[in-house]
């Protein structure tokens, strides 16, 4: 049962994965990166349908395969389409691959992935990762195919193509499923299953579904396992898929096998004999005759058990496939043990043991062989890679070198540069210093001789204030005399009282025009030479009297108290008692300092 197992593994499963490659290089088309004319474009499509028919014949037409490979490497050389190079040594990879011979699958996939790295394909490395997934599984090396696949994930994620990781999570499926990791395995194949039914494609779906059932036989779940292989066979019938109709009820005939359900494995496995009959599949019709033999044993028929072994023997022969051979003859062999010819069963027993050994000395020495060449590869391309680097580093030195270079020259510059402008602006910055200072002589002898200027107008205003002031003595005192003799007149003539009367009237009248008169004509001198000195007093305390301002400003001119009583016709006690408060209202402790406090005013 394991060496037909296997046999299903290497004749369907992987194949049927194959199929699904040309699926999506067929939906999606090839990468095409060549700037190229309108006739190397239709060339190119072309090219890409030749690479997309020989994928197609691949898997069993080898040689139709490579004949239209060739054909379109030609084409491809002639317009140096180089992703259509790369592809076609891709598929020849999966044509060698199918031939058994994994040193030539190898070697097209290397120059494929040459190519990839080149164009920067993401799908072409996707590819590439795919088929190094299958060469390093026939190797045995499981866990470096899991990374190869592994790789080829992280490329269709790129490109975030469903087909593509539907298609890696199914081959990671398959190789768990070998591995036993039955759990991983079908963990993917749920994953792979949903992405198929988001893509909506039938036959991916089938064989998503049948991948499920295998995974569940495996893992002894035979209910569950029947239930998928029952989902696939449906789909696929409605789809008219005989290969795949036969694979799926060959399958489901294996649990009915193992559930000694016979009578339903017989029917199954004669149908599906049927159509691989139909289809000309050699490989096909031996499992189903050897899983029929089963059947038939079961059924207590081991003259129909016999002669379909017979059969599958016969066709092994002429098919000269020595794999279905020695499953033949181990069968034959467990034929004679069930039914106790012990003799026969010993013979086929040797038969098969030694068919199995020639089979894994030549397995041996082809994979020795291949592993060699595949070490040699790699060591050569190790080789290639170091090259390939140290011509980068003393590429990259060679540019770090030229750029510094050319930095160095440009700082150099930059830096005389900087230097010649600042030494000119030097040079300016010391002439405009220069300027200045000439101009900022002329402006203090200017401002000097402002102040001179300003100093004799004030000494000029300032005599003439205290012309004004003398006047305004000399005036006071004429009309204090003047105002004595009236009052003497007025006294000599009290008899007369009408006389009186108006003596007393002009001596009012002289009082008051001739202190506003004076005042107002003071006043406005004043002001004229001390612009400023109301409001600063003012500042000081708002609340001062017009008779303290008046003395404020008398005070100012260094005018005593009896100067200041003739001018304003008040007694020197009046004079003493305004000077007090004044001096109160100021702030001010002395009478002499507020002469000078009013004068730096």
């Amino acid at each position: 049962y394991a060496n037909v197992s296997a046999m299903i593994n290497k004749y369907f499963i992987i194949p049927v994965f194959l199929i699904s490659v040309w699926q999506v290089a067929s939906a999606q088309g090839l990468e095409f990166h060549h700037n190229s004319s309108i006739g190397d474009i239709a060339d190119s499509t072309t090219i890409n349908k030749l690479i997309d028919s020989a994928l197609y014949y691949s898997a069993n037409e080898h040689s139709k395969s490579l004949l239209l490979l060739d054909e379109a490497f030609d084409r491809a050389t002639t317009i140096n389409y180089k992703q259509g190079i790369g592809d076609v040594y891709y598929v020849r990879s999966r044509v060698y691959y199918y031939k058994d011979n994994y040193q030539a699958s190898l070697k097209n996939l290397n120059k494929a992935k040459s190519i990839y790295q080149e164009t920067g394909s993401l799908k072409g490395m996707a590819n590439y990762y795919f088929g190094l997934g299958f060469l390093e599984n026939i190797y045995g090396n499981n866990i470096k195919a899991i990374q190869a696949f592994q790789n080829a994930m992280i490329y269709e994620e790129k490109r975030n193509s469903m087909k593509g990781k539907s298609k890696i999570l199914n081959s990671l499926s398959s190789i768990n499923l070998e591995m036993k990791n039955y759990n991983t395995a079908l963990n993917y194949a749920k994953k792979a299953l949903v992405l198929k039914k988001k893509i909506g494609d039938k036959i991916e779906i089938s064989n998503t579904l049948a991948n499920l059932g295998k995974i569940y036989q495996q893992m002894d779940s035979l209910e569950k396992a029947e239930k998928y292989l029952n989902e696939a066979l449906l789909l696929r019938k409605k789809l008219q898929d005989k290969r795949r109709i036969a694979s799926s009820l060959y399958g489901i005939a294996q649990i009915n096998n193992i559930q000694n359900e016979s009578t339903k494995a017989k029917e199954k496995l004669l149908e599906a004999y049927s159509i691989f009959k139909t289809l000309d599949e050699k490989t096909g019709q031996v499992i189903c005759l050897l899983e029929l033999s089963k059947a038939y044993n079961k059924l207590g028929n081991p003259a129909e058990s016999k002669k379909v072994i017979e059969k599958a023997i016969s066709i092994s022969k002429i098919n000269k496939n020595s794999l279905l051979l020695k499953d033949s003859y181990k069968q034959f062999a467990d034929y004679y043990s069930i039914n106790k010819n012990f003799k026969q069963a010993f013979n086929y027993f040797q038969k098969y043991n030694h068919l199995a050994d020639s089979l894994a000395k030549v397995n041996n020495a082809r994979i020795f062989n291949d592993l060699e060449i595949k070490y040699q590869a790699e060591k050569k391309d190790r080789e290639i890679n170091l090259l390939k680097k140290k011509t980068e580093i003393q590429y990259k030195n060679n540019i770090i070198l030229i750029l510094s270079i050319v930095i160095l020259f440009f700082v150099s510059l930059l830096l005389f540069i900087f230097y010649r402008n600042k030494s000119q602006k030097l040079q300016i910055k010391s002439k405009l210093l220069e300027k200045e200072k000439i101009i900022h002589n002329k402006d203090l002898e200017i401002k000097d001789k402002e102040t001179k200027l300003l100093k004799t107008e004030l000494e000029s205003k300032n005599r003439e204030l205290a012309a004004k002031v003398l006047v305004m003595l000399q005036t006071n005192q004429m009309l204090d005399n003047i105002l004595k003799k009236l009052s003497t007149l007025n006294e000599k003539m009290s008899s007369n009282r009408a006389s009186s009367k108006d003596i007393s009237s002009i001596i009012r009248e002289i009082e008051n025009h001739s202190g506003d008169t004076l005042w107002q004509d003071f006043d406005k001198a004043f002001k004229g030479v001390h612009t400023e000195f109301y409001e600063k007093l003012l500042e000081i305390n708002p609340n001062l009297s017009s008779s303290e301002i008046k003395m404020a400003s008398l005070l100012k001119l260094n005018l005593n108290t009896k100067e200041i009583a003739d001018i304003t016709f008040k007694s020197e006690s009046s004079i003493k008692s305004t000077r007090f408060r004044l001096r109160k209202k100021l702030g001010l402790d002395s009478d002499r300092g507020l002469v000078s406090f009013l004068i730096k005013l």
